[in-house]
């Protein structure tokens, strides 16, 4: 849910600044501009919900290395 959300507002930040740019600059021109500021802009707006994102990657990620040390555990001890 949390990586829809992170999705979804940097789709709007781009669009935004897009929305912005198309005004005084030809759309290609206008698409690239907006890319870099978006990309600027998301580094700090969205610097909350991307921590978040990389705690919960972190957490699932020890996770599999706990069970799969366990699982390695466990045959070594079945094997003995």
């Amino acid at each position: 849910m949390l990586l829809a959300r992170y999705t979804a507002m940097r789709f709007l930040i781009f669009v935004g600044f897009f929305a912005i740019f198309v005004l005084f600059l030809d759309p290609l021109w206008a698409a690239i501009a907006a890319l870099v500021a978006s990309m600027a802009a998301s580094f700090f707006i969205l610097r909350p919900d991307r921590e978040r994102l990389a705690a919960g990657l972190e957490q699932r990620v020890e996770k599999q290395i706990t069970r799969r040390r366990e699982q390695i555990d466990s045959e070594r001890t079945a094997e003995d």
